[in-house]
């Protein structure tokens, strides 16, 4: 069982990925015009590659759960802050064309997502059923912090170093996601002293089998939701027009 200690640290790394992530989507309004200008395109076009962001991350979902056990908790939430926050620092070095834009936007909205679910599920390691609710309506707070804040941040960077220098600044600010996972404890392994038995082909094959066909069974889920297609389209158009908007 973890500590209060371990608890409150977790949940402090939980709250400030949530208060980037949240705050990164807004922000990125604040850079909309400037990059349609630099790349000569429609600000509808770029508006489009950052709602790309948000929708991978949470598309990401299903390849986050098939991967998860096999990675590790940390390990995953790591390596999500670190791509999260490349796309943006990927943008200040490299953006002469729109795709780089759609590139850097898709690498970083995976990276939120692997780190997201991950977190979320860390959670409920954490904390009883009776809490949890009330831990996660504590983060989802942040949403709206974030929202207020790190549009301001973004445009500080921007009026004192200029636009490629100011993404790669937010880039590097963005990497603090990688706190959320590196605030996780890794589950102890369990040790017996059971000897091991020799497994034969068959039964090895077999194992595999089900590994796979639970993993499976995990990712197809989401696509047995009656309204998956409109709920995709409703996030998508609300996240480009929030982008816009800012």
């Amino acid at each position: 069982m973890a500590s209060t200690t371990d608890k409150l640290i977790l949940l402090l790394a939980i709250t400030f990925r949530v208060f980037i992530f949240n705050g990164s989507v807004k922000a990125n309004g604040v850079i909309l015009e400037d990059i349609a200008r630099k790349l000569d395109t429609a600000t509808s076009v770029v508006a489009w590659a950052m709602a790309l962001q948000n929708g991978v991350a949470y598309m990401i979902a299903p390849l986050t759960l098939l991967i998860m056990d096999t990675v590790g908790h940390r390990e995953l939430c790591v390596v999500g802050g670190v791509l999260s926050g490349f796309g943006y620092i990927f943008c200040g070095f490299f953006m002469d064309h729109v795709w780089q834009v759609f590139f850097a936007f898709v690498i970083s909205g995976f990276g939120f997502g692997i780190s997201a679910l991950t977190c979320y599920i860390v959670l409920k390691r954490y904390f009883d059923n009776e809490s949890l609710p009330k831990v996660i309506s504590v983060v989802f707070l942040f949403d709206y912090l974030g929202v207020a804040v790190l549009p301001l941040l973004l445009q500080y960077f921007i009026e004192h170093y200029g636009v490629a220098n100011a993404m790669i600044l937010f880039g590097a600010f963005v990497w603090n996601v990688v706190l959320s996972g590196v605030a996780i404890k890794n589950q102890p392994r369990e040790h017996n002293n059971i000897p091991k038995v020799e497994e034969d082909k068959t039964t090895r094959n077999t194992r595999t089998l089900l590994f796979f066909k639970e993993k499976y069974s995990n990712v197809v889920t989401l696509f047995h939701h009656k309204n998956l297609i409109v709920l995709l389209v409703m996030e998508i158009v609300g996240y480009y027009m929030f982008t816009s908007w800012a």
